[in-house]
């Protein structure tokens, strides 16, 4: 099972986000300006963090991205009936982290099945 912040270097890189991690002072940089990211990447704790990568998959990859109430799932878009990942939870308090795992999970199952 991943860590976070496993998941989140994933999510980054699906992103295209090229950094460098400087274990001495514990923080993320940006690999072309040099620029401090962050000490953490943020896709588990902000909605702010993780539209950017919903939208990225609605519409440069052409998947679609359903958040109910307490479930969250993606589809091919117009099949409904065969979720590519899905994740449900009992709380409408744990959307972000419900979204968060769904989204995980499909880029997992897209990096195993993309077209070289």
């Amino acid at each position: 099972m991943k860590t976070i912040e496993e998941k989140n270097r994933m999510i980054a890189k699906f992103m295209g986000v090229k950094y460098t991690y400087d274990k001495k002072e514990g923080a993320y940089y940006d690999a072309k300006t040099g620029e401090l990211i962050g000490i953490e990447f943020k896709y588990h704790a902000s909605w702010n963090w993780l539209m950017p990568v919903i939208e990225k998959i609605e519409t440069e990859l052409n998947y679609e991205v359903q958040i109910h109430r307490i479930s969250c799932q993606v589809n091919i878009i117009g099949d409904e009936d065969n979720e590519l990942s899905r994740w449900v939870c009992g709380s409408p308090k744990l959307k972000l982290k419900t979204t968060y795992e769904t989204i995980c999970q499909f880029i997992e199952w897209y990096n195993e099945n993309k077209q070289p």
